[in-house]
């Protein structure tokens, strides 16, 4: 059964094109869909739907590679049972 979550990541650290486009990469990798956007220089709003498995290995990449990577950054996340309709993934800066 399809979920949806929506994160928001706040970090010390300004926000790169790099980790933005790593993100936008694992998230169609995963075939998720929705979107990546840099809100300023140190926020992002990611909100992706997909299979249950491929929305928890993302979860578990953005924990694993840029949570707790970063002793500064807050992580907030809400999953949600029903989507959108998102038809693919798209990124602000990608």
């Amino acid at each position: 059964m399809p979920q949806r979550v929506h994160i928001l990541l706040k970090m010390k650290i300004e926000l790169t094109f790099q980790l933005t486009q790593c993100i936008h990469q694992k998230a169609l990798q995963l075939g998720l869909k929705g979107f990546c956007t840099v809100l300023n220089k140190q926020h992002f709003e990611i909100e992706v739907e997909g299979k249950n498995s491929s929305i928890r290995e993302f979860l578990h990449f953005l924990q694993k590679g840029y949570v707790e990577s970063q002793q500064t950054c807050t992580y907030q996340k809400e999953i949600f049972e029903d989507i959108k309709g998102y038809t693919t993934f798209h990124s602000n800066l990608v």
